[in-house]
């Protein structure tokens, strides 16, 4: 067939194939195809008008030129299903920062809109840029309005790199710079990097504990927490009070690193049984390999990806327990990696999901709420003190378009709200801020609250009279939660005895791990 922009031009001039696309070199006979998209006002929306004919016939001119000069350009993307020219997309020299950097665009018919092919035909762009054309990084230049195209930034692997103003077309312009570097062809484990590594994932020995037992001795011994691993807390003062027994059944409410768990199981010796809870599929993966490794199996030990606001389901199978305990802090494998996005000290996304495979990250959740229930939210869940003003410093970024997609695009904006607190305070106030503003967010997007609230009010139905319960909490909201609860069913007669006063970790413990200071333990036993 000879249709303009069809497959007869793809066999003359093939650059790329993907499951349902072609791209090809485009020729004076797409002039019309292009038409189509360069003429249209919503497609063009970008550029502030729809072309005339004439800026249509110089664009097509300018591809013709690029694959003259650079061997590349945006080329013709032509549906595999029709033939059609539906859009374009491919590899341009744009400048930036001084320097020329090839950037990755495309313009689709609007019919074609929300279909994926923008992000199919720019991942196939991006992959012939490394491994065809031998590039080392690669940009998308977006205006900060265009969502669309941000999402399909990210989702091709790119981060914001930066920002600038173009003025185009009587507008002054502001676009987003995203890019993505290629990963080396032949990736070798990351070793560390002189004698202090400061990336998560430079720390390969901290990262295997079995293996580099002395590494891992002597980053406790300075007080401070190996990367991958969870120091657990209390540890003393819980099994003192759980008075755990050989045959008994016991459920472990947060199964985290394991620490816990496999104390419990070490009181067990052997006889008995206890069931392990943690919503987080990642880390839930590798603490049953690492309590397999040290003996402990399914005959003693049952592990399930369960939220613990669903103990009464476990229980109707299991029958009640003996003893139960629920830590609830973040573990710190989760704050130590970023890709989790929990902490604001390293660049990340902005996720803070214990489950990664339910909700949405903390990034959409701001994008959907008022600037009124942000400054609650900072307030309700953090007590912070400058909740007005980050709330309003956030919602300013948003009504710009620009989406808080990073921890350190977050880090920043605080930084930047908190400006006028004088210079002897600044430094500290921001760092306190930024933890009680991850801490804020993580709480909501996890619903931490609600769920705690559930899971306190069935724990009672699941323990056996004289059943005893120990919770770790981690700041105030959760320890008044903690607290209110067991005042309340121990008047009514649900428990016999609960902790007046708080346990704290010893001064020894705290001095040995920094992250154990907020720590307060309260406790129940079951009339």
């Amino acid at each position: 067939m000879n249709q303009k922009g069809g497959v007869e031009g793809w066999n003359n001039n093939q650059i790329l194939e993907t499951e349902r696309l072609y791209l090809r070199r485009m020729t004076q006979d797409d002039y019309c195809s292009l038409c189509k998209i360069l003429q249209d006002p919503e497609v063009m929306y970008a550029y502030e008008h729809a072309f005339s004919g004439q800026e249509v016939q110089e664009w097509l001119d300018r591809q013709l030129e690029r694959y003259e000069e650079y061997g590349f350009g945006l080329w013709a993307v032509i549906l595999k299903e029709t033939g059609e020219m539906i859009g374009q997309c491919g590899i341009t020299m744009q400048d930036w920062n001084d320097r020329r950097v090839p950037e990755i665009g495309y313009l689709f018919q609007k019919s074609c809109w929300h279909r994926g092919y923008a992000m199919e035909a720019a991942a196939a762009c991006r992959d012939y840029a490394f491994q065809t054309l031998d590039m080392e990084e690669v940009f998308s230049i977006i205006r900060e309005t265009n969502l669309a195209s941000i999402r399909v930034a990210e989702r091709n692997g790119m981060s914001l790199k930066g920002s600038f103003v173009k003025h185009y077309y009587h507008c002054y312009m502001p676009h987003l710079v995203y890019s993505v570097e290629r990963e080396p062809k032949h990736r070798r484990r990351v070793r560390y990097k002189g004698t202090h590594p400061r990336r998560f994932e430079e720390k390969y020995k901290e990262l295997d504990p079995l293996k580099y037992a002395d590494t891992v001795e002597k980053v406790i011994r300075k007080g401070s927490t190996p990367a991958g691993m969870h120091i657990s807390i209390c540890v003393r003062e819980i099994l003192d009070f759980l008075k755990i027994r050989p045959g008994q059944t016991g459920l472990d409410a947060t199964l985290g690193y394991g620490g816990h768990t496999q104390k419990m199981l070490e009181c067990l010796k052997g006889e008995g049984h206890l069931f392990a809870l943690d919503v987080d599929p990642i880390e839930l993966a590798k603490t049953r390999e690492r309590l397999g490794k040290c003996g402990y199996g399914p005959e003693i030990l049952t592990i399930r990806q369960m939220n613990f606001a669903d103990i009464d389901q476990l229980a109707a199978e299991t029958g009640p327990f003996d003893f139960a305990l629920a830590d609830l802090g973040v573990s710190s494998m989760q704050i130590d990696n970023p890709e989790r996005g929990f902490s604001y000290k390293q660049e990340g996304p902005l996720d803070l999901r214990l489950n990664p495979e339910k909700g949405i990250p903390a990034s959409e959740r701001l994008r959907e709420i008022t600037r009124e229930e942000l400054e609650g939210m900072l307030l309700e869940n953090a007590d912070e003190p400058y909740a007005a003003q980050i709330s309003r410093a956030v919602f300013s970024e948003i009504r710009k378009g620009r989406e808080i997609a990073t921890t350190t695009q977050l880090r920043e904006i605080i930084g930047n709200a908190l400006s006028f607190l004088p210079e002897n305070e600044r430094k500290e106030g921001i760092k306190k801020s930024c933890q009680r503003t991850f801490q804020a967010l993580r709480i909501d997007v996890n619903s931490e609250f609600e769920v705690l609230e559930e899971f306190l009010e069935k724990l009672p139905d699941v323990l056996k009279s004289g059943g005893r319960v120990a919770i770790l909490t981690f700041h105030s909201g959760e320890d008044r939660l903690v607290k209110k609860s067991f005042q309340r069913l121990c008047r009514a007669g649900v428990y016999q005895d609960f902790s007046r006063e708080v346990i704290r970790p010893s001064a020894e413990e705290c001095a040995m791990n920094s992250r154990a200071r907020s720590t307060k333990m309260r406790w129940a036993v079951k009339a």
